[in-house]
């Protein structure tokens, strides 16, 4: 008591301590090792739960935080009494703790503090108050079953089955069985993939203790940035395990998924009852989402989608870059060098569904720094099953000396863009001629901006005369 006091007096709580120095394991009755839980009614009630309800009524104002404390010790302290012990005591004995519950439920269990409880407690309490001894033992009963006490829903609300339930002679209203904003959905992400433009996900998902073959299941989508909200219809097996088609060019009511960032959770509905729960932090064994791809999300339109598990919790989400700005993020560069000579040549791929790689081109162009000149190479594009392959070429012969910029043009239907192409390292590619008699040399190099680019030098007079003496067929020295 002295304890409680002072925490409820004190402006801050700290505990220094390197080791465990109160350990409590609790046992299923609410006794423990150092609790043998056979203290009489009489003097239980009067030394030890009466006194913790008045210390905190005393030495907190009502509102929501003496409320929370209350519901504690009545759960704990008052109406854990109420258990197999209850049962076989002497018709005397239980008697006497019916008596002490119902004086601190008169005294202080007030009505905002009994429908902050689980509904076993209000309705031990209600039992209690009301003198309904049988219909008490018969709750203590259910609970002390092996099987769970059943769950019925009915329109928006679920109730749990205790003994009374609508039974008229008892004339309980509804809400102290009323648990439908204790339950939740229990869910599991099993897998998820690609499949062309859709992405297909698979799960289980049930709302706690509510055996209903008949429930519908949905994916919802809702975006973080602004709140906009989709809901997908998904199959089910009645047994729980469900799967969904997220089609990114028509989950929005039918139309594409705007940019933006989705996450992913999963509803159940039962009657009118819906719970939702944020979707693929429990998950399966080996299961993930796949990675980053180009879709098609209409007639000449196409986005980046990249799912992604949230960082600290797992959950799944995606984000949506429509256009050409999508398709930059996903450009990988293979190969370059030179290919037949003077030919520049860069092979890459973007990781496309095959519906949405026919909506991509993609083109080559050199440009000359700080002067006039273009040149614009020529691209041979494949479709695969894993993306788009593409292999562009562009001739620098005759190309004049300086330094020439390397632009690959990207197009996804009528949007456009172009971007540089970056390099991690500096290629490890020789110099060409690029020009009759080995007049001008080209090399490609990296830009101080980490970006490809070729140099285009004077040849040197060794290597001219090298050049015109294999022109002329004369014995290379």
């Amino acid at each position: 008591m002295f304890t409680a006091h002072a925490l409820l007096h004190s402006a801050g709580v700290s505990i220094i301590a390197d080791y465990d120095c109160y350990y409590l394991v609790e046992r299923d009755d609410g006794t423990s090792i150092m609790q043998s839980g056979g203290a009489p009614a009489g003097p239980y009630f009067a030394k030890a739960a009466r006194p913790l309800v008045e210390n905190v009524v005393s030495h907190r104002k009502p509102g929501p935080v003496r409320d929370r404390m209350l519901v504690r010790h009545f759960q704990r302290d008052v109406l854990h009494r109420f258990n197999g012990r209850f049962l076989a005591a002497a018709e005397e004995a239980a008697q006497e703790t019916e008596s002490a519950v119902r004086a601190l439920c008169d005294d202080y269990l007030t009505p905002a503090v009994l429908m902050r409880m689980p509904p076993k407690h209000r309705l031990l309490a209600h039992c209690a108050r009301t003198g309904h001894s049988g219909l008490l033992r018969e709750i203590v009963q259910a609970e002390l079953d092996p099987d769970p006490v059943p769950v019925m829903v009915d329109k928006d609300r679920a109730y749990l089955l205790y003994p009374g339930f609508r039974e008229p002679a008892a004339a309980i209203p509804d809400a102290y069985f009323d648990v439908t904003d204790r339950l939740k959905v229990e869910r599991t992400l099993t897998g998820a993939d690609w499949d062309g433009d859709v992405l297909r996900v698979r799960g289980t998902a049930a709302v706690d203790r509510v055996d209903d073959p008949a429930r519908r299941v949905e994916l919802v989508l809702r975006c973080k940035q602004s709140g906009e909200e989709h809901r997908l219809p998904a199959e089910h097996d009645g047994d729980g395990a469900f799967a969904a088609a997220v089609d990114m060019g028509a989950a929005a009511s039918g139309s594409p998924l705007p940019a933006g960032t989705w996450d992913l959770h999963v509803a159940v509905t039962s009657d009118q009852m819906t719970k939702e729960g944020r979707f693929g932090a429990d998950a399966a064994e080996g299961a993930g989402v796949p990675g980053a791809r180009f879709v098609r999300t209409g007639e000449g339109a196409g986005a980046l989608v990249t799912p992604f598990l949230t960082k600290g919790y797992g959950n799944v989400s995606f984000t949506v870059t429509p256009g050409t700005a999508g398709l930059e993020k996903l450009l990988g560069i293979d190969e370059i060098g030179w290919d037949g000579g003077a030919r520049l040549r860069v092979r890459g791929h973007a990781a496309a569904s095959p519906g949405s790689a026919s909506l991509v081109r993609v083109g080559l162009r050199l440009e000359r720094r700080g002067g006039s000149g273009e040149r614009t190479g020529e691209v041979r594009q494949e479709a695969g099953a894993d993306g788009l392959e593409f292999t562009a070429v562009v001739d620098s012969k005759g190309l004049a000396a300086g330094r020439w910029d390397v632009w690959l043009d990207l197009a996804v239907g009528d949007a456009s863009a172009r971007l540089r192409i970056p390099l991690a390292t500096v290629p490890d590619v020789p110099a060409v001629a690029c020009a009759p008699l080995g007049m001008r040399r080209a090399s490609v190099y990296r830009t101080n901006g980490g970006n490809l680019a070729v140099h285009v030098v004077p040849g040197k007079v060794p290597s001219m005369a090298r050049s015109a003496g294999r022109r002329l067929g004369r014995p290379r020295r």
